[in-house]
């Protein structure tokens, strides 16, 4: 008669006390997401304010509305005709594919990128600077940042040389990929730290404007207000290896 109160009252303590454990547990990962919640919240919040203080540092601001006519007039500027354009073309087809080419198969289990695609679409400024930037840039693949003048007397290169090494340690100081900065109307990336090959492409209608970084530059471009800031979900990016 004794035994079954007893069984019981074992049962119903082993009972309780798994429920008290899984109390303490629930209450400790509640406790985990919100510390991780405030984590996540702290920094974005950081990413928003650093964007605002960047976008409004003077520098910048008149960075951006030179860099605006020094990007459309470069090629007139240095003369650059047809005919060289063209060679300059072939020049960077073969950086493409065999720099970019071979870097993007060796991050991506040996497939092969449709680069003719890509370079079908730059327009001449893009074959101008993409050039001059990057195929005749000394410094290896991944580390073309480090160029601070192409040297070649334009007022873009002047431009470039005066803001790029305070840019680039912003960039490394706060531990950013790439900052780029992009005229509104053209869509054109007139600037960027480490020059990929969305560099000097249109963001509108280059052959990267279909990507979530179009997507940031669209929601960017229509913003009512100068205190706005976008943020997109990350996707796989060609010009990064995906």
């Amino acid at each position: 008669v004794g035994m079954i109160p007893l069984a019981f009252l074992g049962w119903y303590a082993a009972d309780k006390a798994t429920d008290a454990l899984m109390d303490k547990s629930y209450a400790q990962l509640e406790s985990v997401r919100d510390i991780k919640k405030d984590a996540v919240a702290s920094f974005f919040q950081t990413i928003h304010n650093q964007i605002l203080t960047f976008s409004e540092d003077k520098m910048v601001v008149d960075a951006m509305r030179d860099l605006k006519w020094a990007f459309s007039s470069y090629s007139s500027e240095r003369a650059l005709d047809a005919s060289k354009l063209a060679g300059m073309k072939k020049e960077l087809a073969a950086y493409y594919t065999n720099d970019f080419t071979n870097e993007y198969k060796s991050q991506n289990k040996g497939d092969v990128p449709d680069v003719q695609k890509l370079l079908d679409m730059l327009d001449e400024d893009a074959i101008a600077l993409q050039h001059q930037y990057i195929k005749a840039n000394k410094h290896p693949l991944g580390s073309k940042h480090l160029l601070d003048s192409a040297g070649d007397s334009s007022g873009y290169s002047a431009i470039h040389a005066d803001i790029h090494p305070i840019i680039r340690d912003y960039l490394e100081k706060f531990g950013y990929y790439d900052i780029f900065l992009v005229d509104a109307e053209s869509g054109d990336i007139v600037y960027s730290v480490f020059k990929e090959l969305d560099y000097s492409t249109s963001l509108k209608d280059g052959p990267y404007s279909g990507t979530n970084f179009g997507e940031a530059f669209r929601l960017a471009s229509q913003a009512k207000h100068d205190h706005d800031v976008f943020l997109v979900d990350y996707k796989p990016y060609f010009p990064s290896y995906e």
